[in-house]
């Protein structure tokens, strides 16, 4: 007898109230799932398949209920060894059955030792394929914020006359700060015939004149000469620049009825004044040296002023902006003819009159606090008359095209 057989004669009396213990060698398989049928009395086929082949069924590789040897494990490692899954991992690879198993299990389709039961073929089932991860969805596009689409349309007007009381006012407040600080007012301005030119009558104006002079900036008119189409024009100050008849500024080529745009800026600080018509800067009249203004707060008043005679101008007003900067005659002339988007640094109050009736104004931005409106009673900085007449709201027809502000 060969030392082998008595190996395994001696194997077989350690477990002899167990069954004979299989010697057949089971073969590894691809990813066996261990011995189809439970080997009594014969080798535990290694389950060389899947993940946890327990090297057979359940009475594996003895005769009654023995689990593939000594301890009814797969093979001395457990990988197609001790845990009985019959291949390296569990996939029918290399793991052999080690000592005391039901033969030398290699996992997969291993087959029954001596007496054992139906061979036990390792199942080759392949494990499924992962399914792949769905695609992230794509968030969507940020809503924009603010800002309404920009009409380019001139829309509505306010229309005054000069025989009433008729002011649109309001007040500002801190918003349009007060003292020797920059400040910018501009409008587009239709003058509708000779009654138009008529000197102090102003077209609008920013501050009170309470308390000494200097405390405005305002736009009105010194007359027009219709046998040269020469206008003349009224920036004022009250002290430092009045530029009155017969010191007007004097534009040539201005049609007596028609459109003209108007600024008048201080740069603040003993600065300079500047004044365009159309885009174009004309000289001023101005006191000597420099200047020193002492804005007042806020007041914003349109059609008149609150100082010099209530009737004020006789046309029409549109395209209304305030600024607490100074704006130079280039930017000026850029955006004359731009629909601004409300925000623009400096910009304090931009008044396109959308409404079409009643008897107020608000900016673009709605800004709690710089709606213009009638004044019912003589009250406070803001109302220095009461109104006659209301403002009559009209189509306007500024020459365009007007474009958008980027």
């Amino acid at each position: 007898m060969s030392s082998v057989a008595l190996s395994l004669l001696a194997a077989g009396t350690l477990i002899s109230a167990c069954g004979p213990a299989s010697s057949g060698g089971g073969t590894g398989g691809a990813t066996g799932t261990g011995g189809a049928a439970t080997g009594t009395g014969g080798a535990a086929t290694g389950t060389g398949g899947a993940a946890t082949g327990t090297g057979g069924a359940t009475g594996t590789g003895g005769a009654t209920t023995g689990t593939g040897g000594a301890t009814g494990t797969g093979g001395a490692t457990g990988t197609g060894g001790a845990t009985g899954t019959g291949g390296a991992i569990g996939t029918g690879g290399a793991g052999t059955g080690g000592a005391g198993t039901g033969g030398a299990a290699t996992g997969g389709s291993g087959t029954g030792g001596v007496g054992g039961g139906a061979v036990g073929t390792g199942g080759s089932g392949t494990g499924g394929r992962g399914g792949g991860g769905g695609t992230t969805g794509t968030g969507g596009a940020a809503g924009a914020g603010g800002a309404t689409a920009c009409n380019t349309s001139p829309g509505m007007a306010l229309q005054f006359r000069l025989t009433v009381v008729d002011l649109m006012t309001g007040d500002l407040g801190t918003d349009l700060p007060p003292g020797d600080v920059p400040r910018t007012i501009e409008a587009w301005v239709k003058y509708t015939s000779m009654t138009s030119w008529t000197g102090e009558a102003s077209i609008m104006e920013t501050g009170r004149a309470t308390g000494g002079q200097n405390r405005v900036l305002g736009l009105d008119n010194s007359g027009y000469t219709a046998s040269t189409m020469t206008a003349q024009f009224g920036p004022y100050t009250n002290g430092y620049s009045d530029n009155n008849n017969p010191n007007g500024v004097f534009v040539p080529n201005i049609p007596m009825v028609g459109w003209v745009h108007l600024s008048w800026s201080y740069t603040g600080n003993r600065g300079m004044l500047s004044f365009t018509v159309n885009g174009t800067q004309r000289p001023v009249t101005t006191g000597a040296g420099l200047p020193t203004l002492a804005f007042t707060t806020g007041v914003v008043t349109l059609g008149a002023s609150q100082n010099f005679g209530f009737g004020g101008f006789d046309g029409l007003i549109d395209e209304v902006r305030i600024w607490s900067v100074a704006r130079t005659p280039a930017e000026v002339a850029r955006d004359m003819k731009v629909v601004l988007r409300g925000t623009e640094p400096g910009l304090v109050a931009y008044y396109r009159f959308a409404e079409g009736a009643g008897t107020f104004t608000d900016d673009v931005r709605a800004v709690a606090g710089h709606r213009l409106s009638v004044c019912p009673a003589v009250s406070g900085m803001r109302c220095a008359a009461a109104n006659t007449a209301n403002p009559m709201w009209v189509a306007s027809d500024i020459p365009g095209p007007f474009t958008c502000a980027p």
